[in-house]
């Protein structure tokens, strides 16, 4: 469904020998893959971040989508490099207008927390429903999410629930605000305009943490 990136996290199943030779031949998947291992220190390669990045940028100047979005992270969190928040949305830009959907949550997320840009919810919603259309199931929940607080777009309950639900058919835990939303449905008449109480769930699956537990890794990050 993501192509080469799907297979992001799965390191075990290349031989690294060959991945080096292919690498060095100019295969820009190949680099991305060496580069994961070289990133995790797996795959018998010792852990060498910044030869990571060095992979990354070399795939991604290439035009590859699932390279582009581990450089966008790089810079992000500084793995390999100094961290630099306006680097990182220049690439998870160029992966998600390469129609990556897992880049579009990143952008959205970006937006949506003054990463790399000025807080702009209007354009963290544009890029999560992206990303919800071609089903990610992050860019789903994150959705759901600003259509239940009203972040960004105009609330809607019967809505939030909807993208819910299409999240949770891909196996994410979204129970806490499909929990919220039902009771809120109950208690009012009128689900569209209803101001919501209180502050909003922590939207965790964007961290590394819980991509590693159960978001972008669940879809083979």
């Amino acid at each position: 469904e993501h192509g080469e990136e799907e297979e992001g996290h799965h390191h075990c199943h290349h031989d690294v020998g060959e991945l080096t030779a292919a690498a060095e031949s100019g295969d820009a998947g190949a680099m991305f893959h060496l580069a994961q291992h070289l990133e995790a220190g797996d795959g018998g390669v010792e852990a060498d971040p910044e030869a990571a990045f060095g992979l990354y940028t070399r795939a991604a100047e290439q035009e590859f989508p699932p390279a582009q979005l581990f450089l966008g992270r790089c810079y992000e969190h500084g793995i390999g490099v100094e961290a630099g928040p306006h680097q990182a949305i220049k690439f998870y830009r160029q992966a998600a207008v390469d129609e990556l959907p897992v880049a579009m949550g990143m952008l959205g997320w970006c937006y949506e927390n003054g990463i790399g840009v000025p807080i702009d919810l209007s354009q963290a919603v544009k890029w999560y429903l992206k990303g919800a259309e071609l089903e990610d199931s992050g860019c789903q929940a994150q959705l759901a999410e600003c259509l239940e607080l009203g972040r960004g777009v105009e609330r809607n309950l019967s809505e939030a629930l909807r993208w819910y639900k299409e999240a949770e058919k891909q196996g994410m835990d979204v129970s806490d605000g499909m929990a919220r939303v039902k009771n809120s449905l109950r208690e009012c008449p009128s689900p569209q305009t209803a101001m919501h109480e209180g502050g909003g769930p922590a939207s965790l699956w964007l961290l590394p943490e819980a991509r590693r537990a159960g978001g972008v890794s669940a879809r083979g990050r």
